[in-house]
């Protein structure tokens, strides 16, 4: 069985069209009909949330009502959540020995915690500290 965490940057190309789109579609399809375990740090609804505030206010590529249907579109996927409270302190121990954000590092302790690879379109994030954290995976090579 595949179990993945995901981060808001697959979650995003699951909800707008985006370079590696299709890769991530294929996490979201295997969640739904084939029994695919996915789970994300509830820091994911702030950063989906956020990512598509900045690409209808910042990037101004989508409309209000795009970024409002599309987060909709989010929260009915009802993606498995796992409180950041629990995942805080082994993130920041994270955080401060790789000097790296924890907003980053949640996700990678939970994938620690529960044994499961990490998923991430993030290609700074996979150069960073993917070497030290092998169970992160880049999207793109999926």
């Amino acid at each position: 069985m595949m179990q993945y965490v995901v981060d808001a940057n697959v979650v995003v190309k699951w909800l707008l069209p985006e370079p590696d789109s299709d890769k991530a579609d294929s996490l979201i399809d295997g969640y739904r009909q084939h029994g695919m375990h996915l789970i994300a740090p509830d820091i994911v609804v702030a950063e989906v949330g956020n990512a598509l505030w900045q690409r209808c206010d910042r990037l101004k590529d989508i409309s209000s009502g795009e970024a409002a249907s599309a987060y909709s579109d989010f929260l009915d996927l009802d993606l498995p959540v796992h409180a950041c409270n629990t995942l805080s302190e082994q993130a920041l121990n994270i955080s401060i020995a790789e000097s790296h954000p924890i907003y980053d590092t949640l996700y990678i302790s939970l994938a620690m915690r529960r044994g499961w690879e990490f998923v991430t379109a993030d290609e700074k994030l996979v150069n960073k500290l993917g070497t030290k954290f092998p169970l992160i995976k880049f999207l793109r090579d999926l």
